[in-house]
């Protein structure tokens, strides 16, 4: 049977250990991660970039189809 001393050896030990994981994940994984959802279009905001470009092709089709300025204002004041 572990003394008290060999339980707390070994706690500390697993401590150590969990504490290395999560440095390496942080520091190593973590990173990669967030710059690969990033680069997601499908990610939160690859969403707001794929609204806004639309918003641009239809100021686009509005000028391009003739009554742009009356039509733009409104457009971009909403």
């Amino acid at each position: 049977m572990l003394s008290k001393q060999d339980m707390e050896a070994v706690d500390d030990r697993v401590e150590l250990g969990v504490r290395r994981y999560f440095d390496h994940y942080l520091e190593n994984v973590w990173p990669v991660q967030m710059q690969a959802h990033n680069d997601d279009c499908t990610a939160h905001g690859g969403v707001a970039k794929k609204l806004l470009k639309l918003k641009w092709y239809i100021i686009g089709a509005v000028m391009a189809g003739g009554g742009g300025g009356a039509a733009l204002a409104k457009l971009l004041g909403s």
